[in-house]
């Protein structure tokens, strides 16, 4: 079936393809093995020897929870994470008294976490001009305190501490949050193992020293395809353009959201929108926002298409290439921030105020625009 419409919005994420690495003989294990994201429920894990390939944040999340049940679970860790404690406490009556009775205090909480948050940026690139807010918080200590306080207070075996603590800067990669992933590894049933996997056979696991362990469960915790954006679908535009042709170097898009020769095709979620410090839901609000701008200049203008304009699109990269080259994501760490090429295609490279800003509402000067003909212009009106 062909479904026509005149405008198109993509809203596929950018973590929704479970990621399994190429290791020799992963399709000869005999038991159970599957990633995270597709959990299977039928298995049980109690008193079984289970092996978790993969320690980042996929893994972290359900590594506490698995070594509950285990009898053994041995985690293969290839390289350590920075943990940030979760914070995440139920609300209490009197807060929730508040939120029901205060005129604005739920607006002032969402506030208060927002700014917390967002001071947390400058961990992450060179800051020359900030709110004045984000000065004062960030006064107070950073998330680079908050790693280095939550290792020393969960982080207590002497063996964990020296293979636990990470030798790249904080936000390199990925920032676990998490308050029971320490503890979890401090279990008498739980292992870490840090030689390299040089296979996976019928009963286990051969490590590159040569030592064979055997499991009954094998679970990758190994993430998700981060940078082909928008894959596996085949996405035309206009005079012939194509996509994937267009994203060979990897992927880029005005604000994330909108790229010459696609007229009235937006993303949400796209190139360069991930954060490393604050919440992605803030994000999408300022991508539907801008959007939903865009369909209205539509109506207005009586306009068929919208296509952005080629030198937009090359100053504002020019502008991404800037700020990610004193980014800590620029650093020689290995991250799902970067394509096989090393190019940052996942992180937005600056405050999300900043983002707010620029999304508000549109520009019609960064965009050529294609006027309805008079029959199209008839039907629109009626």
């Amino acid at each position: 079936a062909v479904l026509e419409t005149d405008i198109v919005v993509t809203a596929l994420g950018q973590l929704n393809r479970p990621k399994v690495p190429e290791i020799a003989g992963k399709d000869t294990f005999q038991g159970p093995i599957f990633h995270s994201a597709e959990w299977q429920h039928d298995v049980d894990l109690a008193g079984k020897r289970v092996a978790v390939i993969g320690n980042g944040p996929s893994a972290a999340q359900f590594i506490p929870e698995v070594a509950k049940t285990a009898g053994h679970l041995a985690v293969f860790q290839r390289s350590p994470c920075h943990v940030v404690p979760r914070n995440d406490e139920p609300y209490s009556p009197l807060q929730k008294a508040m939120f029901k009775y205060i005129p604005g205090y739920r607006k002032f909480t969402r506030g208060r976490i927002y700014w917390s948050l967002e001071r947390n940026f400058t961990a992450f690139n060179e800051v020359k001009k900030t709110k004045f807010l984000v000065k004062a918080l960030n006064m107070s200590n950073t998330i680079t305190d908050q790693v280095e306080s939550h290792f020393d207070e969960q982080v207590t075996d002497p063996h964990l501490r020296k293979i636990l603590k990470p030798d790249y800067p904080v936000g390199c990669k990925r920032v676990v949050i998490s308050d029971d992933y320490y503890p979890a590894l401090h279990r008498d049933n739980v292992t870490v193992e840090t030689a390299g996997i040089k296979c996976i056979n019928a009963t286990g696991i051969e490590t590159s020293d040569g030592q064979q362990h055997d499991y009954d469960v094998i679970i990758w915790g190994t993430g998700f395809e981060s940078t082909d954006f928008l894959a596996p679908l085949e996405i035309s535009g206009a005079k012939g353009a194509d996509l994937n042709t267009s994203w060979q170097q990897g992927a880029e898009a005005y604000l994330g959201i909108t790229m010459p020769k696609f007229p009235n095709f937006f993303m949400l979620y796209g190139p360069n929108t991930n954060l490393g410090h604050n919440s992605i839901i803030f994000m999408i609000e300022c991508q539907v926002n801008y959007i939903v701008d865009a369909m209205k200049t539509l109506i207005s203008s009586r306009a068929a298409a919208m296509d952005l304009k080629t030198e937009r699109m090359a100053e504002f990269a020019d502008y991404l290439k800037a700020r990610l080259q004193t980014s800590v994501w620029e650093r020689d760490c290995d991250s799902w921030y970067k394509n096989e090429s090393g190019k940052v295609t996942n992180n937005w490279p600056d405050f999300t105020y900043v983002y707010e800003e620029a999304t508000q509402r549109i520009n019609p000067d960064d965009y050529a625009f294609t006027q309805l003909n008079r029959s199209d212009m008839t039907e629109a009106a009626e």
